[in-house]
């Protein structure tokens, strides 16, 4: 239990995400240039904090510990924690192998943020891992058409969302220049596409 607002509350549900890519903690995003994936695992565990939750993020972290509320640790913790605790929601952020890991959750999920060619979501194809994630969580219509297509997943297993965009960031610039252009991609993802378009 702790206090927020000088009212006690108990949390409710323990989030845990799993997020095996570049180095960060729940600073980063604010000292320096950092991925939308990661950025976005930032926010929604600072999110879910703020509606009660505990929320553990599993990382390549250089400095673990507490921030805005959420433990961020090493991934070599992971397993450990995993074997002597129950979450309630687990979110793995495009780390499809970590499923071989025995998790006891009541609700996996799997966050993609990448199209289906690329080489790491190849481990969809069959069912090796499908009976062992609830949903798959995708950012666009697109992207969950194209992944029922190539790994003949079915569509009750989708959660399609969003990205979000903090609107805030970008006030200054709508009043000087409202017709400017943001790209916020990275150039594989379809920029050549966009330049042919011009």
């Amino acid at each position: 239990m702790r206090k927020s607002g000088g009212q006690p509350f108990v949390y409710r549900e323990t989030y845990v995400f799993f997020v095996n890519s570049i180095a960060f903690d729940g600073n980063t995003v604010k000292n320096t240039p950092l991925g939308g994936s990661e950025s976005a695992v930032i926010y929604m565990a600072k999110e879910l904090h703020q509606l009660g939750k505990k929320v553990f993020v599993f990382t390549r972290t250089d400095e673990p510990g507490n921030y805005d509320g959420v433990e961020y640790c090493r991934l070599q913790q992971f397993t450990y924690f995993v074997q002597r605790n129950i979450i309630d929601v687990f979110i793995s952020v495009r780390n499809i192998d970590i499923f071989d890991v025995p998790i006891h959750a009541r609700l996996k999920l799997l966050w993609m943020h990448d199209a289906h060619d690329q080489p790491h979501v190849q481990a969809l194809l069959g069912n090796k891992y499908l009976n062992k994630i609830d949903r798959i969580i995708t950012v666009s219509k697109w992207q969950t058409e194209q992944f029922k297509k190539q790994f003949g997943i079915p569509e009750e297993k989708f959660f399609v969302t969003r990205n979000g965009v903090n609107k805030r960031y970008f006030k200054k610039y709508g009043k000087k220049r409202p017709k400017r252009l943001v790209y916020t991609s990275t150039p594989f993802r379809g920029l050549e596409l966009l330049l042919e378009c011009f």
